[in-house]
């Protein structure tokens, strides 16, 4: 039988296949934590935009029938408030929606930013929230990895992994022309262990496109410039069709496709689901190996014992 018929219909007893289920193995062990803070992250920051929106201090909408204080009346107001500290500046902040005064108090090195309502002087609370600071630092997490620029190249670094991850998982899952189809579905009432195989092999097989993007829109946006230099490579050197070229074109569509920020709700939760797959699976591929090797190893060590001791 030649090694595409063997691939074809009994792809374990190929060597290259064993081999690659090793690079997938080992890579998804190595990657596990990146990939399940990344998952996480990220699917929290599908909905970036309404985080940002619930934590933020809310601030009054513009009264045009109502006068808003001047500094001088303002400033005894904000020291009643913050007894001990120095004003280092008022500045309002008003907008054809929304109006507030951005106040700044200073004591012993502490530096606060408070907003207040212009029209009544009240103290509506930080000017960046905890909840805000707890978004930004997801973001840079997921971004850059608290590492500022030098993090989002080798963030882009390990996306190229998961892409290679994913595309070895693909090669791994065919198990043959007979049995394809039954590692397209989950079925109940086998084990856990069997189901943990179902959902880890499911999921791969039908969201496998979803995980590509991620890793390869990943790698994009840590490591542009191989992809740019592809499309100025393919297509029209023109300055003037920067920015809308085809291949222009389709980086924005993989960014955009990356974060899922979209206005339809429903395909937004699904982004945000979706988004936690990578992480599931690394969960069960986790749990397969803790199964097969593992556990196996003491009852292995164990057997050979016993064989040694009937050997003396």
């Amino acid at each position: 039988m030649s090694v595409w018929k063997r691939w074809l219909q009994q792809p374990q007893r190929v060597w290259l296949r064993r081999a690659i289920f090793q690079v997938h193995l080992w890579s998804g062990l190595a990657l596990g934590l990146y990939v399940v803070v990344l998952s996480a992250t990220g699917s929290a920051l599908v909905y970036r935009r309404e985080l940002v929106a619930r934590f933020r201090t809310p601030v009054p909408v513009v009264d045009q029938a109502a006068r808003p204080l001047s500094t001088d009346e303002l400033r005894p107001i904000v020291e009643r408030e913050y007894p001990g500290y120095q004003i280092t500046n008022i500045k309002p902040a008003i907008t054809r929606r929304t109006a507030v005064v951005n106040v700044y108090v200073e004591r012993n090195g502490e530096t606060k930013e408070r907003l207040f309502n212009p029209y009544t002087g009240e103290d509506l609370g930080d000017a960046f929230t905890r909840g805000e600071q707890a978004v930004l630092w997801s973001v840079r997490l997921h971004d850059d990895l608290l590492f500022g620029t030098s993090g989002r190249y080798w963030n882009g670094v390990a996306s190229a992994f998961v892409t290679l991850l994913c595309l070895t998982g693909a090669i791994v899952w065919w198990p043959g022309s007979a049995r394809w189809r039954r590692s397209l579905i989950v079925r109940a009432g086998t084990g856990w262990r069997r189901l943990t195989w179902d959902v880890h092999s499911a999921m791969g097989a039908w969201l496998f496109l979803f995980i590509l993007m991620w890793g390869v829109s990943g790698f994009y946006m840590g490591v542009p410039g191989p992809f740019t230099a592809l499309v100025d490579y393919v297509s029209s050197p023109d300055p003037e069709l920067m920015g809308d070229r085809p291949g222009d074109l389709a980086l924005a569509w993989l960014s955009r496709l990356h974060f899922g920020r979209w206005d339809n709700v429903w395909l937004k939760a699904l982004w945000a689901l979706i988004g936690l797959v990578p992480a599931l699976m690394f969960v069960t591929g986790a749990i397969m190996w803790w199964n097969r090797v593992v556990r196996k190893r003491p009852a292995r060590n164990a057997a050979e014992a016993r064989v040694a001791e009937t050997i003396v």
